[in-house]
């Protein structure tokens, strides 16, 4: 089992295995609170949609991920922007370039700037692909090249916490009749192991979804079925960037 490995059974949800690697420092504590409860209520959250729509959120893609994450972070912060203007550095070149950050959350006196991403993993993958990858690596660039994170501040004794956050949903077209934590932390291991070091997240959700919602789900000419659910966060405070 790996350091700072929790396990709980979600009622009517599933079983979320989480494993923390966030070191200790300014704001990290927040940091923790702030994903755990993220990661156990976005089980939650889901459940209930599925209970009144007999669909997924998680299935889809980014944009629909808020409207579960939006209340979710509102229950747990003390106030949440969505798409703040910023200026960031360009990798491309030497002009500055303009964008959003997806979510401005004030915990305390912990202020995290954090991106979002949606992936997919295919069941019977080794890896990544390519274009999930790319998306994580985005996540982190966007965040690591905000001129000046301390601009977000609202007064000198917050500190200024980054979060690159991406919701991985692991798909098939083969019937699924049952999950397994264990085929769960498997994936996990595949999409990790995919991920290049510097890019590694140190924070990991795995969420063995609740029987009830395995259904098949249409999809363009053929059926899927979502057993997983994997979110990764890269957290990292600026002071330490």
């Amino acid at each position: 089992m790996q350091k700072g490995t929790i396990t709980m059974i979600i009622r009517n949800a599933g079983h979320i295995n989480i494993i923390d690697n966030i070191a200790d420092g300014l704001g990290m504590r927040n940091a923790k609170f702030l994903l755990h409860e993220l990661s156990s209520e976005f089980t939650k959250k889901s459940r209930s949609f599925f209970d009144y729509t007999n669909d997924l959120p998680y299935i889809y893609r980014e944009k629909q991920l808020h409207s579960i994450i939006i209340p979710i972070l509102s229950n747990i912060a003390d106030v949440v922007l969505t798409e703040l203007p910023t200026n960031r550095k360009s990798e491309h070149n030497i002009n500055e370039t303009f964008g959003w950050v997806d979510y401005w959350v004030k915990l305390g006196n912990t202020i995290f700037l954090i991106e979002l991403k949606h992936s997919y993993f295919g069941f019977k993958s080794q890896q990544l692909r390519k274009s999930s990858l790319n998306k994580w690596s985005t996540a982190i660039e966007q965040i690591n090249n905000i001129i000046d994170p301390h601009d977000f501040k609202i007064n000198n004794k917050d500190n200024v916490v980054k979060i690159a956050l991406n919701v991985i949903t692991t798909f098939t077209s083969t019937n699924i009749e049952s999950n397994s934590i264990e085929e769960c932390q498997e994936i996990n291991e595949k999409i990790i192991s995919s991920i290049q070091n510097k890019l590694k997240p140190n924070f990991t959700a795995n969420w063995t979804v609740h029987k009830d919602m395995l259904l098949p789900y249409e999809y363009l000419n053929g059926t899927e079925y979502y057993p997983y659910v994997h979110i990764i966060a890269k957290v990292e405070n600026v002071e330490n960037s």
